[in-house]
């Protein structure tokens, strides 16, 4: 066989590679969408659409399954798989010869999100992001997943598309086992369970304790097991049943878990606010994406343990946390965005991570004491050498043990902080998904006024008002009618049932902090759009979305 010139055979290759650079730089159908999640897809090599009719028309009139992709821009594992697979371009072949290809973010859409979500916990029984369903043209999935990697990935859309073509009678039977399985959970919601009238009574209310109770780890804090989230109304219910019923075990499991996450790595202890959750027991090994709606509902629960107990570590905790979502997520119109990434340039996590040497050329008073505080030294006990910020006992305590003055320890604690936070700036930041969703700004108005409530500062009450603004400005019509987000400046999607909910609370309360019945005013109208929007025909229940209302089931339809 004769070989090619080697001057030939460069050519073709640079050509090749020029080729192929072209074709990945070209914008799929995503490159005109709002939301910034699905921007950052516009140049992968996959054909992306937007969940709509243009889709679901396409894969009825090629008769290929839908492939439904749904992530959130700061989701860690969602970058890992565009990183891997995405962006390859043998993947994304396999994806578009096969499959109609369509990218969702679940902040921007959460009704498609439940629907396949529902069917993920049905075939596997949990669920997770990147979630990934596959569904016949007309939407009804028949198998649904979570994250692989690259080599898993490609062997199953293999799978996936030899079933649909070669045993399309068993994937129909598949996707209508799961269509009933999620209708027969919607349906079971709205029947009235027998034994709701005694969870009414006395004994009802105290077997409920009875069973959170052995559900929490008391040593740790949170539910059992070795990943855990913060959980804010489960916390919330154990402090409203100590004020209500002065159930001091109540208080004592929620101080338990409220100091453990305060002091773990879960808190960011240089700049503020608390991670989506932690992948081990005792809250040092965060999953490190902030996320606005968590750290809203952490604010009202840690104002009312501070109101209840008066502990300076939920004061502290309370300031760190809106300076936090102030200086990271406050928008110029005076919302706030959505997350915080988990990922910078540098990788996951690294953004929040010190070594020994890093905190001595710090050069800060009692240095060497401080790094031992929060648990830094030259083993590192994160990554190598790196570690994570995280404490196991107070400063005062801290500082009794090391023979330190107590008031000199916390005010050098003070002005570490800050030359932390001003070290952190020049590293290579985590981006910001700037998307202004109205439900979580509710949740974060009614946090600061918690935290005003608590507190007597009038700057969160000024931080409140200005949030109210905005919702009222971009995302409000004159009927009461609400959008679901704003960003690259303008409102896009209907807001869902807990986006009103939301909103309606927050303004109401205030109303009342400030007697201002302009708030109660449009609390009003969009409690009526609620009635008009959420009630299902032959129910009295509210459902989650407008489509889920005209179907009859707290699911999307099967189009749009």
């Amino acid at each position: 066989m004769r070989a090619i010139p080697i001057k030939i055979y460069s050519v073709t290759l640079l050509l090749a590679l020029f080729a192929m650079a072209c074709h990945t730089k070209q914008p799929n159908k995503l490159v005109d969408a709002a939301s910034p999640y699905l921007q950052a897809h516009a140049k992968d090599p996959v054909n992306w659409y937007e969940w709509g009719d243009e889709a679901l028309q396409l894969a009825q009139s090629t008769h290929k399954p839908l492939l439904i992709s749904i992530g959130y821009s700061a989701c860690h594992w969602c970058h890992v798989m565009q990183q891997e697979s995405y962006t390859d371009t043998a993947v994304a072949r396999l994806m578009n010869e096969n499959f109609i290809c369509v990218k969702v973010d679940r902040e921007e859409r959460p009704d498609i999100d439940a629907r396949y979500t529902d069917a993920a916990e049905l075939l596997t029984g949990s669920a997770g992001w990147p979630l990934h369903a596959f569904a016949l043209p007309d939407g009804r999935p028949f198998f649904a997943g979570t994250y692989y990697e690259k080599q898993r990935w490609m062997s199953l859309l293999t799978q996936i598309s030899t079933a649909y073509k070669t045993k399309y009678s068993t994937v129909l039977l598949q996707a209508q086992g799961i269509a009933n399985g999620i209708a027969d959970r919607q349906a079971s919601l709205l029947q009235v369970d027998s034994n709701q009238q005694d969870r009414r009574t006395q004994n009802g209310s105290r077997q409920t304790f009875r069973n959170i109770v052995a559900a929490l780890d008391s040593t740790n804090g949170g539910i059992k097991g070795t990943i855990k989230f913060p959980n804010p109304p489960l916390v919330e219910y154990l402090l409203q049943t100590y004020f209500l019923d002065n159930n001091q075990q109540a208080l004592a499991l929620a101080q338990t878990t409220l100091n453990k996450m305060a002091m773990g790595a879960i808190f960011d202890q240089a700049g503020g606010g608390f991670a989506r959750y932690s992948t081990d027991s005792l809250w040092r090994q965060p999953h490190f994406e902030k996320m606005l709606y968590s750290n809203a509902q952490l604010l009202s629960v840690y104002a009312h343990a501070y109101q209840l107990t008066g502990a300076p570590l939920y004061k502290t905790v309370l300031h760190e946390t809106a300076s936090c979502m102030i200086r990271d997520l406050e928008s110029p119109e005076g919302g706030y965005y959505s997350s915080v990434n988990a990922d910078s340039k540098d990788g996951e996590g690294l953004y929040y991570s010190w070594t020994s040497k890093e905190i001595d050329q710090l050069q800060q008073p009692l240095g060497r004491q401080l790094a031992a505080f929060y648990n830094v030294n030259e083993q590192g006990n994160w990554q190598g050498l790196r570690s994570l910020l995280y404490t196991t006992t107070s400063a005062a305590d801290f500082a009794r043990m090391q023979s330190i003055d107590s008031t000199s320890f916390v005010a050098s604690l003070s002005q570490f902080k800050n030359a932390l936070l001003q070290e952190r700036e020049k590293r290579n930041r985590p981006s910001i998904d700037k998307k202004i969703i109205v439900g979580w700004n509710a949740l974060a108005i009614t946090g600061f006024l918690d935290v005003f409530a608590a507190l007597g500062d009038s700057l969160y009450l000024q931080k409140a008002l200005a949030a109210a603004r905005c919702i009222e400005i971009k995302l409000l019509n004159n009927k009461g009618q609400l959008s679901r987000y704003y960003a690259n400046g303008k409102a896009s999607a209907p807001a869902g049932l807990e986006d009103y909910a939301y909103c309606c609370e927050a303004f109401v309360q205030l109303y009342q902090t400030t007697f201002d019945k302009h708030w109660l005013d449009l609390a009003r109208a969009m409690a009526t759009q609620c009635i008009r929007q959420f009630v299902a025909r032959g129910h009295t229940a509210l459902f989650g979305s407008t489509a889920a209302a005209d179907t009859g089931y707290a699911t999307i339809p099967l189009s749009d």
